[in-house]
């Protein structure tokens, strides 16, 4: 259930203000997060995704908007910059094993690093990896 709370909330969260008005670039960041994780559950053993799906999103709302504040049952305090992390050291300390959070964060960073950070790189600016297709773009 929490899975799928934190997926709909950072998933409207990112429709509603980094991908307003562009479906087809969230098209593509949904699928090149899918691929990749059927890529880690097929070499790593993985069978329920949820978690993984769900970090992604959260990770990629916490990078596009890192200085809101944001106060976990009013003991912590943090910028959301911070929360993916805050939530990786809540699943170790909680016992449970964090492969399928450390894979989402992974894809997560692998997606904003492609998007975000490669395109204002002196050496590689103006290439971007990730555009969606003109047709899925006329499509949407």
């Amino acid at each position: 259930m929490f899975d799928f709370f934190v997926f709909y909330r950072y998933s409207s969260f990112l429709e509603k203000q980094t991908f307003r008005n562009k479906p087809a670039e969230y098209i593509v960041f949904f699928v090149f997060g899918c691929v990749n994780f059927l890529l880690a559950a097929y070499f790593l053993g993985l069978q329920f995704l949820s978690s993984c799906v769900s970090t992604m999103m959260l990770y990629i709302w916490a990078r596009m908007h890192p200085n809101i504040p944001f106060n976990f049952l009013n003991v912590f305090e943090f910028r959301s910059c911070f929360l993916p992390y805050f939530m990786l050291m809540l699943i170790v300390l909680s016992g449970y094993d964090p492969t399928m959070d450390l894979v989402g964060n992974l894809v997560g960073h692998c997606y904003y690093f492609l998007v975000e950070i490669m395109p204002n790189i002196p050496e590689t600016e103006g290439c971007r990896y990730l555009t969606p297709p003109k047709t899925l773009v006329d499509l949407c």
